[in-house]
């Protein structure tokens, strides 16, 4: 291929969010390479324009000079979408140099003052960054750092249309200024394993955070205070340090001790190969819970007796998340039961914890038998175990991330999630329509999908105000006296899990208040109704499945379901399940799922599962959407909102 009818292409260097960036040999000058960046608009946010971006970043380039920073040589059109030529920069990227593990800290303080010093010239001259991220940096043979992406920069304050989860700032989509590079700069340096006080640079807003020469400050002293140190307490120091690696790689490779659910016993059983027995325990907990889908998967494992597919499941079968967890169990299990062949499931209890879920990639990536990681359940564990697959080499199938990043990853991460702006869209829209007076936002500031989404909904709801929450805690006393005092007539609750949503909404009501209640928790869920009750009677959600849809496969799904656990309705969370264990029964290798999630829904057709049209390989663009409301104790559909074309999915096989 050749590309304005000179570059002739090599090879591919990087995909990025809005751009594809080709080696290329120039047939007017031989024997000279260049870095050629294409635009692609597939990954652009809303409101973004490619044009502008490149215009943008060709005008910095050419008006910036710095050693940190690419060369421009040239600018044209390719089929009408801009194009950038650079020069080549050898070397690895950041994100290829931390997946094989922690910068030493003689690298991490160098690249810290580096690329301080190079944001105060940015800042100098009002341009903010605002894309800060390992895929962004070149690390050269020769110890040189270059940032080799400024498609999201900006002069002065203002939006920034994309950046990188867990490294953008949280206002940045609504307002970027200096702090947000600040922000991108502390996480970038948490992600190398620079041992430093970051968390005050990773305040939530941005008026709390440090300044750049605080931060050089902070680095200094530190570095001064290690170099200052006797030869007699740095052997002593190695010698504790050596022991504190081994104590925390230890605790980092192993689950941290949880509660052990009933299901243990006969778990061993299983492992140990008596399989009698573990049928025997297995048929004790459906006869108390004929509902538990943990038991009905450990039947079904006991009576294998030939070769079967080994998937292991990242779920939390314990801790404040478990009835959210035993959703995701039974799609799992009502799949496993119609594989037309012999699977084998191995749940993995991660607590809801973001190191144990962690530590589970890590141990199943040793195991040869497993293809892949069926889990984490949600976007901020599934965000954090990205990189510890890519290490692993293991691809990971989250079974509900909805945050864009899941979508934009290292080629590791997947998800049969559903995007969140557009699945919550239509609840935001219904919210601001009712013109509440005293309407509040409730979000947990240390989730990232939370945090994320709160801001992007904050203009579409109207006036309100917000409140932070930390999900973990589960203390509303501060949370309910706020809004029963302010006479809070209408509350979103963004991402709360299922079983928070509902203690929440009982100690609201019981306080007096008769706030209206919005949240896009995953709608069919027991740990709410379980938790909530008649406190719950008004709540509105959004939702992108319905087992009151009428597909045929969707009709045949909810059937079965509801034979195999009498009493309950399938949501979500269940399809979802049921849909990424269909997808990891393919035989294939790792290799195999990696390569097809990577073109599901971008070169191959999107898979059409139970829970909507799964694409892996890129964020949906039709997702149609249920406007719901609770209704003595079950959901009840207000309408379908907005009406969206219909997918093109066609089965692949």
């Amino acid at each position: 291929m050749t590309l304005g009818e000179r570059y002739r292409v090599v090879s591919t260097l990087a995909r990025g969010g809005t751009s594809i960036v080709y080696l290329c040999d120039d047939l007017r000058l031989p024997g000279a390479r260049w870095a050629v960046k294409v635009a692609d608009p597939t990954g652009l946010g809303p409101g973004a324009s490619c044009a502008e971006l490149f215009d943008r970043e060709a005008e910095l380039l050419a008006g910036l000079a710095h050693p940190a920073l690419p060369r421009l040589v040239d600018r044209f059109q390719h089929e009408g979408l801009p194009a950038l030529v650079l020069e080549v920069l050898p070397g690895e990227t950041l994100a290829e140099r931390l997946s094989r593990g922690p910068l030493p800290r003689i690298e991490g303080l160098r690249l810290a003052r580096t690329l301080i010093e190079l944001l105060e010239r940015l800042h100098a001259q009002s341009v903010l960054l605002g894309d800060l991220s390992p895929a962004n940096l070149i690390l050269s043979p020769d110890g040189r750092i270059r940032l080799v992406d400024l498609g999201l920069a900006r002069r002065g304050p203002g939006p920034v249309a994309g950046g990188t989860p867990g490294f953008t700032a949280p206002e940045a989509a609504v307002r970027a200024e200096p702090a947000s590079d600040v922000y991108s700069l502390a996480a970038l340096l948490r992600s190398c394993g620079l041992q430093a006080d970051l968390q005050p640079f990773l305040a939530a807003r941005p008026n709390d955070r440090p300044s750049l020469e605080t931060l050089r400050r902070n680095l200094r002293g530190r570095a001064r205070a290690d170099a200052s140190i006797p030869g007699t307490a740095v052997a002593a120091a190695l010698v504790l340090l050596a022991l504190s690696i081994l104590s925390l790689t230890a605790a980092l490779q192993a689950p941290s001790p949880a509660a052990e659910p009933p299901s243990g016993a006969a778990w061993r059983a299983l492992q140990a190969g008596d399989r009698a027995r573990a049928a025997g325990l297995a048929r004790a907990l459906l006869e108390r819970d004929p509902t538990d889908p943990e038991a009905r998967i450990l039947l079904q494992n006991a009576s294998l007796t030939g070769p079967a597919r080994h998937l292991a499941l990242v779920v939390p079968v314990t801790g404040p998340e478990a009835p959210e967890g035993k959703a995701f169990l039974q799609g799992a299990a009502l799949a496993q039961e119609q594989s037309p062949q012999p699977l084998y499931l191995q749940v993995c209890d991660d607590g809801g914890q973001v190191q144990r879920a962690m530590s589970w990639v890590e141990e199943l990536g040793r195991d040869e038998r497993v293809p892949c990681v069926l889990g984490p359940t949600n976007s901020e564990r599934s965000l954090a175990v990205e990189w510890v697959a890519a290490r692993a080499g293991i691809p990971v199938l989250s079974l509900a991330a909805s945050h864009p990043g899941a979508w934009q990853s290292n080629g590791w991460l997947f998800t049969v999630g559903v995007p969140f702006e557009p699945r919550v869209a239509p609840l935001a829209r219904d919210f601001r329509a009712r013109g509440f007076q005293r309407g509040f936002l409730l979000y947990d500031p240390q989730q990232v999908m939370a945090r994320d989404l709160a801001f992007s909904l904050k203009s579409e709801l109207g006036p309100v105000r917000e409140l932070t929450c930390p999900t973990q805690t589960r203390d509303f006393g501060a949370l309910v006296s706020t809004l029963v005092k302010e006479r809070a007539d209408g509350v979103f609750f963004v991402a709360a899990p299922g079983s928070y949503l509902g203690e929440f909404a009982v100690e609201l009501r019981r306080a007096g208040s008769q706030a209206a209640l919005y949240s896009n928790v995953a709608g069919y869920d027991e740990g709410l109704h379980r938790a909530g009750g008649q406190a719950l009677e008004g709540l509105r959600l959004s939702e992108s499945f319905t087992p009151r849809a009428e597909r045929p496969e969707v009709r045949s799904f909810v059937t079965r379901f509801e034979e195999l656990f009498p009493g309950c309705e399938p949501g979500r969370s269940a399809a979802q399940a049921f849909d990424a264990v269909r997808l990891a029964s393919e035989p294939r290798d790792r290799a195999g799922l990696r390569e097809r999630w990577q073109h599901l829904g971008r070169d191959l057709p999107a898979y059409p599962g139970v829970s909507g049209a799964v694409s892996t390989g890129r964020m949906p663009e039709n997702v149609r959407v249920y406007l719901m409301e609770v209704r003595s104790g079950r959901e009840e559909l207000l309408r379908e909102d907005p009406e969206p074309a219909r997918a093109d999915v066609h089965q692949d096989r």
